[in-house]
């Protein structure tokens, strides 16, 4: 099928009761070919739970259209995808418009916008001043992309500041990939976000191994965990085995720092600690412990004043190690003290961090997915999934 328009649409189509608006075949080349140089290259809307547009290419694009001011392909339907295309041997849909419109814009009440399925990249979207594919749903994915060997969505954009792929989504996910062997999201961005997450939760990663990341971590906000601390290869036995050491808590913002000193021969000391130290930090603890031998009369001569702390009543000519501990007073501590002890939020009450440590199911998480079942794993209805793509 081949349409072209100078000033309108290439082609126009609306189907009724079962059947999609526009149906096309090829043995050869593309299924549907459209050019317009004003307004969309096709138009079509599909009836029941058909799609607007339903075609197939052997040899070429399943749907090929080409627009100059518009959207080269608008497709909706009422309960089904707004674009189906399938091609052997090419690309299933290939929409290029020079005007800043989408080049394929699917639009679906129900079920996905556009999903595409091949044995290349499913989705394929390049956006040379603006986003490579948007995709959006009321109720489900904006956009499905399954792949057997490939890529299942792919999003490049060639102006700095925007976006591959961009997922806007209210209640439901944004994007979501699944991979059985690569990646399932990757965001490749020389100069500005690889990907971006916004939400309740604005990423969710669960794993035996949740996150690897290279290179400074910023964190603006509290940092939850149930534990923390570092891993090394073990000194001892670096290729067989590691070192596991958990970070100091506290139920204050506290700093800690140490030293050793040596007495004079009035057994008298100045420690002298660097001069941001009074600015950053108040409620003074202090340890003092004689190395060698006992030092009952040991003591802290003067307290903190100046960035400095006096010891004294220690043996003459002793080395004693020193400890002190601060709570932090620097502008943002103050802004956020540290609550101790919270009540959860109504959402959570009744739920945990950690359930199954107390003798609960999983489902009664408070990070946990609503216990209400979508209607499948995949968020769509039974009859618009594909079901899940076979990895070889």
């Amino acid at each position: 099928m081949r349409a072209a328009s100078s000033q309108g649409i290439g082609l126009w189509a609306t189907g009724s009761g079962s059947n999609p608006g526009v149906q096309a075949e090829a043995a050869s080349g593309p299924g549907v070919a459209a050019t317009s140089s004003q307004g969309p290259a096709v138009t079509a809307t599909g009836g029941g739970s058909n799609p607007g547009v339903s075609a197939t290419g052997t040899g070429g694009p399943g749907v090929n259209a080409t627009s100059t001011q518009a959207a080269a392909v608008v497709a909706g339907s009422t309960s089904g995808p707004g674009v189906q295309a399938t091609s052997n041997g090419g690309i299933g849909v290939w929409g290029t418009t020079a005007s800043g419109n989408p080049g394929v814009r699917g639009d679906s009440a129900t079920g996905p916008g556009v999903m595409g399925t091949s044995q290349g990249a499913g989705v394929y979207g390049k956006g040379v001043a603006g986003v490579g594919v948007v995709g959006e749903s009321q109720e489900y994915q904006g956009l499905v992309g399954k792949s057997a060997t490939y890529i299942g969505i792919e999003g490049v954009s060639s102006a700095t500041g925007y976006e591959g792929v961009l997922g806007e989504c209210s209640q439901g996910t944004g994007v979501e990939g699944r991979s059985d062997t690569q990646q399932g999201v990757w965001g490749i961005c020389p100069q500005g976000i690889g990907v971006a997450a916004r939400g309740a939760r604005g990423i969710v990663s669960e794993a035996p191994r949740a996150a690897d990341l290279f290179g400074d971590v910023y964190v603006g906000g509290a940092l939850l965990h149930a534990s923390a601390g570092s891993t090394m290869d073990h000194p001892l036995d670096p290729e067989g085995r590691y070192l596991e050491h958990s970070v100091v808590e506290s139920s204050e913002r506290k700093n800690v720092y140490d030293g050793v000193v040596d007495l004079d021969g009035d057994g008298r000391a100045i420690v002298e600690l660097p001069g941001w130290f009074e600015a950053l930090n108040e409620d003074f603890r202090y340890q003092l412990t004689p190395i060698g031998a006992p030092a009952p009369d040991l003591h802290v001569g003067q307290e903190l004043a100046g960035n400095c702390f006096a010891i004294a009543g220690g043996p003459p000519n002793r080395t004693v190690s020193w400890q002190v501990t601060g709570v932090r007073r620097d502008a943002w501590s103050r802004a956020h003290p540290l609550e101790c002890e919270r009540v959860k939020p109504p959402e959570e009450l009744g739920r945990y961090l950690h359930p199954e440590e107390h003798g609960q199911p999983r489902e009664r998480s408070s990070d946990a997915l609503p216990e209400e079942p979508l209607p499948n794993d995949r968020g769509m209805p039974a009859e618009l999934d594909p079901g899940p793509a076979q990895m070889t």
